[in-house]
């Protein structure tokens, strides 16, 4: 039970982290390796 809260505040904390970049860094930070994706 601790373990799922623990997995889905972390979750949320990714999603959050990833909305705080505009969709051209977020691209970049998602897909490092690949070329831009607009």
């Amino acid at each position: 039970m601790y373990y799922t809260m623990f997995l889905e505040q972390n979750r949320i904390l990714m999603l959050q982290k990833l909305t705080k970049y505009p969709k051209k860094s977020r691209n970049t930070f998602l897909h490092p390796y690949s070329p831009q994706i607009t």
